[in-house]
């Protein structure tokens, strides 16, 4: 019988699913725009037409958010991301401290989960719980804090 990915891998401590961002507020745009449009046009056929046309737009934008989505899992003993197409990466735990792939980016609107790695650069947005519950996996099981960006 074979090991699988996550028996060589070690259990998964913290992990973060991310839908791509640009993809969803092209989505949030598109409906308050379609909301404008229709609360304005006074012809009800028109705004007929403008549902079909915006209902499977917006089902193509949330399907398209949802698969060119980000996955991080940070395992203990390595990180593995998982991209949007279908890219599967993993770096030992070592790799990720002594190059710093990881690291916390704090902006004005909040605080990111900045990965550099190769051909991948992607900062992911994080809530303060997150931020806390990923500090305190990191330290825990890999006895490490990212820097700051």
């Amino acid at each position: 019988m074979g090991s699988s990915s996550a028996d060589q891998e070690g259990r998964v401590v913290w992990s973060l699913w991310r839908p791509n961002d640009v993809l969803a507020r092209l989505m949030g745009l598109m409906g308050i725009i379609l909301s404008i449009i229709s609360l304005t046009v006074l012809l009800p056929d028109v705004r007929y037409s403008i549902a079909l046309v915006a209902i499977p737009i917006i089902i193509i934008i949330i399907v398209m958010s949802v698969t060119l989505s980000t996955k991080v899992k940070v395992m203990e003993n390595g990180l593995i991301i998982e991209t949007g197409g279908g890219d599967v990466v993993t770096i030992p735990k070592d790799e990720v401290k002594s190059k710093n792939i990881l690291c916390i980016e704090k902006t004005g609107w909040g605080m990111r989960l900045r990965i550099w790695h190769k051909s991948i650069d992607r900062p992911l947005p994080i809530s303060k719980g997150q931020y806390e519950a990923l500090i305190n996996a990191l330290r825990e099981h890999w006895n490490w804090t990212p820097p700051e960006c």
